[in-house]
């Protein structure tokens, strides 16, 4: 297991920038001798220079408030966003993984900025707009880990997103693009990065992982390849269902043959085998607010499906569990890729494939797709597949599918969002649970 790296104390910096004014040695040679990289010291020595008064700039003091005060306005954001319901911004008030990226100044790193116009439009939506900000606004554990498990320390920062994952979209010495993820370890994160390093292996449309997952002290650490481009798909057209059931067809067939320790525990939104009382899973910023905000006819719906879900006795399989618009990109007709690994849950396949029937086109707050498509997307993933679901199996699927819809009203309730998809599931629920048998 790694160790986090200490921040070099303001005397043994200030001590090293003396020995490196003084030009009796290269630069390379006094980094060496001091034990830190040659980049760092250049670093150390252009933010002297500013303190000092000797080139314009934001002195260190400046930027220590700064940061302070980017962090409590980060903190507010994540709160206001994520209670409007902003899935693409942030879900984060739900343990969801979401996006809400944090704008900072440009980097002054030749080597390391990236034009506007050089990033594919594709590269904002799953991990967050993309920004340049500070190199030396990153935590003080990136540059020795990109260096010990990448080869090399970062140069620049392309984004930088903070959510219930940190993500870090990085340039490297040397001019290679990569993406560091780092989250609470919860022991999931090996088994998710796992089973996406093998689909990228087979050629499945997904960033290859370039590391294996490195503990980081409490933090789950990895890198993956950075694959920005193509368009999200906007929709929920019988035509679009069909295309994405395709996609999710082919990607569990895959995730098929790969063997990973189930990645427990599963995600809130598929987790209707909790063992905790009452119909939801245990989720304290949701369960401290007024729950009379959350509508009855919600409650009952997930209630009903629950039971449904409960009583079936299917055997559990590795899936995606967050399979929405947003998460996807496209190129024309083909899939660009698929994003959101951390999302892989342990459920029946046809909850799973019931689940994403409802989901798949929210491309933004959180959408119940009509009725005709979720039945298309399940037809055209049993076609694909080469077998039919049975009576007991198309049931469950539209109980899943009830069960995400009023998880993500119930949410939206509480933080006051979007009411969209809770009406979508009032007009759709009684239809949905005939034929979920529930």
């Amino acid at each position: 297991m790694s160790v986090v790296p200490k921040a070099f104390p303001p005397e043994f910096r200030r001590d090293v920038v003396a020995v490196a004014r003084k030009g009796e040695a290269p630069i390379a040679q006094i980094a060496k001798d001091f034990g830190i990289s040659e980049s760092c010291l250049h670093r150390w020595l252009k933010l002297a220079d500013i303190d000092d008064g000797v080139r314009p700039g934001t002195t260190s003091s400046e930027s220590a408030e700064l940061r302070e005060l980017r962090k409590r306005n980060r903190l507010l954001e994540q709160e206001t966003r994520s209670c409007a319901g902003r899935r693409h911004s942030s879900r984060s008030c739900a343990g969801r993984r979401h996006s809400s990226p944090r704008r900072s100044p440009q980097n002054d790193v030749p080597a390391g900025r990236c034009p506007a116009d050089n990033l594919a439009s594709g590269a904002s939506g799953t991990y967050g707009t993309v920004l340049s900000v500070q190199l030396d606004e990153l935590p003080d554990w990136v540059p020795a880990w990109c260096r010990d498990h990448l080869g090399g320390e970062p140069a620049g920062v392309l984004f930088q997103s903070h959510q219930v994952s940190m993500v870090f979209g990085l340039r490297l010495a040397g001019g290679r693009d990569v993406v560091v993820k780092a989250r609470a370890d919860d022991g999931r994160a090996a088994s998710c990065v796992a089973a996406q390093a093998r689909l990228a292996e087979r050629g499945f449309a997904c960033a290859r992982p370039l590391t294996p997952v490195v503990g980081v002290g409490a933090l789950a650490v990895h890198a993956e390849e950075f694959r920005p481009g193509g368009e999200v798909l906007r929709g929920d057209s019988l035509d679009i269902a069909r295309r994405c059931a395709e996609v999710f067809a082919r990607l569990m067939a895959e995730l098929s043959g790969v063997t990973v320790a189930p990645p427990l525990p599963t995600p809130p939104w598929v987790r209707w085998d909790h063992t905790d009382s009452g119909v939801w899973p245990t989720i304290d910023f949701l369960d401290s607010r007024d729950q009379g905000a959350v509508s009855e006819h919600i409650v009952q719906t997930a209630e009903r499906a629950r039971g449904r879900l409960l009583a079936a006795g299917l055997p559990c399989v590795l899936g995606h569990a967050d399979f929405e618009a947003q998460n996807l990109r496209w190129r024309g007709r083909r899939v660009w890729a698929v994003h959101d690994w951390d999302s892989l849950a342990w459920q029946p396949e046809a909850a799973l494939v019931g689940a994403a029937s409802g989901s798949f086109a929210s491309a933004g707050p959180p959408m119940l797709a009509p009725i005709d498509s979720s039945e298309a997307f399940l037809l055209a993933y049993q076609d694909i597949r080469g077998r039919l679901f049975s009576a007991v199996e198309l049931e469950i699927a539209w109980a899943a599918s009830l069960w995400m819809a009023a998880y993500n009203a119930r949410e939206m309730a509480l933080c006051g969002g979007t009411p969209a998809g809770g009406d979508a599931l009032r007009a759709q629920a009684a239809e949905r649970l005939h034929r979920a048998n529930a």
